[in-house]
């Protein structure tokens, strides 16, 4: 299975880190969150001095596909060839430009106030005149238990969370009740059945339709979030979705559904973009 063969060794994984590139920090609280400047990929999420997706092979990847053209941006590099990719520190936020396949796209990585939870937000521009369908999507790897002598094994489940809006999330659980949520409005969240990541455009029109609910059971696997999105002609498209950490299971699920649900604290919604009518594109 590809999960044992990335399971090479925690120290190549945290010198794979290491060697890399420089990454852009945000911290509030208990929280920081770093992210590398040469692919726009998280670097590391530490909360209460324990890193929980850098230990063994680092996934905390994100990336598209369209078709069968499929691009992975991973904490140690990523896949082939990435485009130009800009990653800004802005005050409290982590702002990432680069394009896919022509599309523009920006993410901004931010700490909700006052919360342990991240908020990850994705804006996908199309400058295009035909409508264009996309996949993007975010993996981690949770191992939390690790540092404490716990090992890589979590506690998985996808949950209901009641609320203004409701949604599913996942959540994982390390054996010393480290605990980690996720989930997004209009999203696909749940786990890859035996793998811990998503290697290519297939894994990730599977997840897609079958995301995989292991009902609390103790296994290393990844948990991921993604999203069909169809952009029209010059148009863009924004989705978001939180993070929420605890030192117990309790603790990281106040954390993400006060992220999710309180309109306080959503992200702002995306800008209109005006579309011509076609008599005035004709003009």
């Amino acid at each position: 299975m590809r999960a044992i063969a990335q399971r090479a060794g925690l120290a190549a994984g945290l010198l794979a880190f290491a060697g890399g590139a420089e990454a852009a920090s945000i911290t509030q609280g208990a929280l920081t969150v770093t992210v590398r400047d040469d692919n726009g990929a998280i670097g590391a999420v530490v909360f209460n001095g324990v890193d929980f997706f850098n230990h063994g092979s680092a996934v905390s990847d994100w990336g598209m596909s369209e078709g069968l053209d499929f691009q992975r941006r991973t904490p140690t590099g990523g896949l082939g060839v990435l485009p130009t990719t800009t990653v800004t520190l802005a005050g409290a936020a982590i702002t990432v430009n680069t394009t896919f396949n022509g599309l523009g796209v920006l993410r901004e990585y931010s700490i909700v106030a006052g919360i342990d939870a991240l908020r990850t937000t994705t804006t996908v521009t199309n400058n295009s005149v035909t409508t264009r369908t996309v996949g993007l999507f975010d993996a981690f790897d949770p191992d939390q238990g690790v540092p404490g002598g716990f090992g890589f094994g979590t506690a998985n489940d996808v949950i209901d969370i009641v609320g203004p809006p409701a949604l599913q999330a996942v959540q994982a659980t390390a054996p010393n009740s480290m605990t980690s949520f996720l989930g997004g409005p209009s999203a696909v969240a749940g786990f890859q059945d035996g793998v811990i990541d998503i290697a290519d455009a297939i894994e990730l029109g599977t997840f897609l339709l079958f995301p995989f609910d292991p009902n609390g059971l103790v296994q290393d696997i990844g948990y991921a979030i993604a999203y069909f999105l169809t952009l029209p002609a010059e148009t863009s498209v924004t989705v978001s979705f939180n993070q929420g950490f605890g030192l117990t299971p309790a603790d990281a699920a106040a954390a993400f559904v006060a992220a999710a649900t309180n309109p306080a604290n959503q992200p702002p919604p995306p800008p209109v973009v005006d579309v011509p009518e076609p008599a005035s594109l004709a003009m």
